[in-house]
């Protein structure tokens, strides 16, 4: 949204107004490293279109900006180290809809053998090749533990997941279901064992803030989370899932051990609802966004982009 933030900037500034900017998700640095993985024309123009808009980014649109929101504290450093000064930075995470993920629902899906679950995009970038090579270890000590992949994805990228179960001998241990409504992947999510929130490491997701691991703790979901910066302070804080490396034997250790004693993993993701609901919940998060708006406002009227 590079040129959509520049051309409102441009407006803002005809008009008189303050001009904010928000950066969810690193864009030019994903796109910059999609390209480089890729090879031919099409490439080197996604290449091209995604160095221009990070100069755009960085020496035009935040420095004309009253003020720069971002996804977490590691994306405020990531920006503070490009020359915006750390004054002009608010981090406002992602959240969840507490209250609509507590509603009643339809009884969980559950499975007569042990199973992990993910749920969110199965885009390659996103590494879940490792998360099968963890099933492998698992399956070690639980022979009969099964993957399910909650997600939609291209068809290539899909495809690899596919060949690479296949290749492990995991064919019929790994199932993708493809995309689903938010209701029918969160009842899928209440009968897995264990859900996993694997998120590799890197610039452009080392500044992300995850939505599933916050979702499977609102649900009371033993759940497991490797390292990246916003993932382990909701883990750290809240003591409701288990925080590991990003290694594939760290993650598939964490793994046996919630399926080693059930009982005890759901007593500690007990813990996750009140956690989530005290500090990732829209309504706190919009209470906190809606303060620092008015600080910002001073009573005028603000553009962003």
């Amino acid at each position: 949204m590079v040129s959509v933030g520049l051309l409102t900037m441009l407006a803002a500034k005809l008009r008189g107004l303050p001009f904010v900017y928000w950066i969810s998700f690193p864009m030019c640095e994903a796109r910059i490293f999609r390209a480089r993985e890729r090879s031919g024309l099409r490439a080197r123009i996604v290449l091209a279109k995604g160095m221009i808009e990070h100069w755009l980014l960085y020496r035009v649109v935040l420095p004309g900006s009253r003020h720069v929101f971002v996804q977490s504290d590691a994306m405020g450093d990531m920006v503070h180290g490009k020359g915006v000064p750390a004054h002009k930075l608010t981090a406002v995470p992602m959240g969840v809809d507490t209250e609509l993920l507590a509603a009643p629902e339809a009884a969980p899906v559950r499975s007569a053998v042990p199973q992990i679950a993910y749920l969110g995009t199965l885009d390659r970038l996103r590494r879940l090749d490792e998360l099968i090579d963890a099933l492998q270890l698992v399956r070690l000590r639980h022979p009969a533990a099964t993957l399910l992949l909650i997600g939609g994805a291209e068809l290539e990228d899909a495809q690899t997941l596919v060949a690479h179960a296949a290749k492990l001998g995991l064919q019929d241990a790994v199932r993708i279901t493809g995309w689903l409504p938010s209701a029918d992947a969160w009842r899928l999510l209440r009968g897995a064992d264990v859900a996993v929130s694997y998120i590799p490491r890197g610039l452009v997701f080392d500044v992300s803030s995850p939505t599933k691991i916050l979702e499977y703790l609102a649900l009371a979901i033993p759940s497991v989370g490797n390292d990246i910066p916003d993932q382990a302070w909701v883990l750290r804080n809240s003591n409701a899932g288990w925080l590991t490396t990003t290694t594939v034997s760290t993650l598939a250790q964490a793994l046996c051990e919630i399926l080693d004693d059930p009982e005890h993993a759901r007593a500690r993701a007990a813990k996750g609802p009140a956690f989530i609901d005290a500090t990732r919940s829209y309504r706190v998060l919009a209470e906190q966004l809606a303060g620092r708006y008015r600080a910002l406002l001073g009573g005028g009227t603000v553009a962003s982009g």
